[in-house]
């Protein structure tokens, strides 16, 4: 007789014998014992599922409210079917019916009102980490542009004071008489015009206006000055950028993204506005400055040329020149900084939002 539940056949009464039925009952390899586990699994319409591949799905909350819905109706099915709730008169059972509808209705709704608030915050977000990602890249950029002006300044700084300093050399007694250190110290209680008139006063009190050597000494100096002036013309002018083409402030990611900035709490508006303004007037400024310093080298390349004479006009322009430069020079200088700085905590600021 043969047992199909079983997989076994038998044969006799006595002894007993059981014979596998053949493609029922397979053996399991050496290797396979390890691959062989207990796995959570259901059947849906016909299909064996198993959880595994679903429980990532979970994360989503709206997922997660839908399979909580289904596996409660899921539940209520099968109590009905195998009739553990007894059945109600057709009258409670459409009032309860009727509940049952009206309740699925207005939970549906929520759901939805749900998952459409969930996905806008979600695609908001996703909107600001983008825009502030691609204000950190246009922020990286003005950045750098800042610290290459500064660099620049600080350069054209030491060219200007290299040739102050030349300008007072000890030894030669007319540069200490038409060179006052006043000026360079930038002392704003004593005035170009004063110093030039006191410094052509003692050229005639000391003689120093006929002493040959002294003239001598003046004129041979005069000529290392511009030598000197050559070379730093050169590089001052290899800093410049008057097309605006080398050293540019981007703004085209801040303006097109302005209204998601806005929507942050988080994010100062008003903070990055002003700082981007600042360092726009700074690159605008930065041509004008470098100007003024290559002006005020050739002043003194003028000064010192041969058969100039030494009047009180030419020298009032060499240290009125002298002077506006180092100021507007240094004080650039100070303000690149300042807004570098700026720019730094902002973008380091730029990190909370899109966290």
């Amino acid at each position: 007789m043969l047992y199909a539940s079983t997989g076994f056949t038998y044969r006799g009464l006595a002894p007993h014998t059981f014979m596998p039925m053949p493609g029922v009952h397979k053996k399991i390899a050496p290797g396979d014992a390890g691959d062989f586990h207990v796995r959570a699994s259901f059947t849906y319409k016909g299909k064996k599922m198993d959880f595994s591949t679903i429980a990532p799905y979970l994360k989503d909350p709206l997922v997660l409210i839908g399979f909580v819905v289904f596996l409660g109706f899921t539940f209520s099915r099968y109590l009905v079917q195998h009739k553990v709730i007894p059945e109600l008169p057709p009258q409670q059972g459409f009032i309860i019916l009727k509940q049952l509808l009206l309740y699925g209705f207005v939970i549906g709704l929520l759901v939805i009102g749900l998952g459409f608030g969930l996905k806008y915050k979600e695609l908001n977000h996703a909107e600001q980490n983008t825009a502030f990602q691609m204000l950190k890249g246009e922020l990286k950029h003005n950045l750098i542009t800042t610290s290459e002006l500064s660099k620049n300044m600080l350069n054209i700084l030491d060219k200007q004071k290299i040739v102050s300093e030349i300008l007072r050399t000890d030894g030669i007694e007319i540069f200490e008489v038409l060179f006052p250190y006043e000026n360079i110290e930038l002392n704003p209680s004593v005035s170009v015009q004063s110093m030039v008139d006191t410094s052509f006063e003692q050229l005639i009190l000391t003689g120093l206006i006929n002493n040959e050597l002294q003239l001598y000494r003046f004129n041979a100096a005069g000529k290392q000055v511009n030598l000197t002036i050559d070379n730093t013309l050169s590089v001052l002018r290899s800093l410049q950028d008057e097309s605006g083409s080398r050293y540019t402030v981007k703004r085209e990611v801040w303006e097109s993204n302005l209204p998601i900035y806005r929507k942050i709490n988080e994010f100062d508006v008003t903070v990055f506005q002003k700082s981007l303004t600042a360092l726009e007037r700074l690159r605008t400024n930065y041509d004008v400055t470098v100007k003024h310093a290559i002006d005020y080298l050739n002043t003194v390349k003028v000064f010192f040329s041969a058969g100039n004479a030494i009047t009180k006009l030419e020298l009032y322009k060499v240290l009125s020149k002298e002077r506006f430069s180092l100021e507007i020079t240094t004080e650039y200088s100070a303000e690149l900084i300042k807004n570098a700085d700026n720019l730094i905590g902002i973008e380091q600021a730029l990190t909370k939002p899109s966290n």
